[in-house]
């Protein structure tokens, strides 16, 4: 999937292929799923980054790993 910036959205293409059906004709539901999530994390992050003065993305992360 890429996203990118169009005017003030953010737009995803994506064309399903056949291994992406969990039957003929019908998209697998967790694939649609991480669609979803991805794409809406990347409109997030662009709303913050578009709208911070000083033109950088914040960071979003809220985890430490050791």
């Amino acid at each position: 999937m890429k996203s990118h910036v169009e005017g003030d959205v953010v737009v995803a293409d994506w064309t399903p292929e056949p291994h992406h059906q969990a039957f003929h004709g019908v998209i697998n539901g967790g694939i649609i799923g991480s669609l979803l999530d991805c794409h809406s994390n990347w409109t997030a992050a662009w709303h913050l980054f578009d709208t911070r003065a000083d033109g950088t993305f914040p960071v979003t992360v809220t985890a430490d790993f050791h």
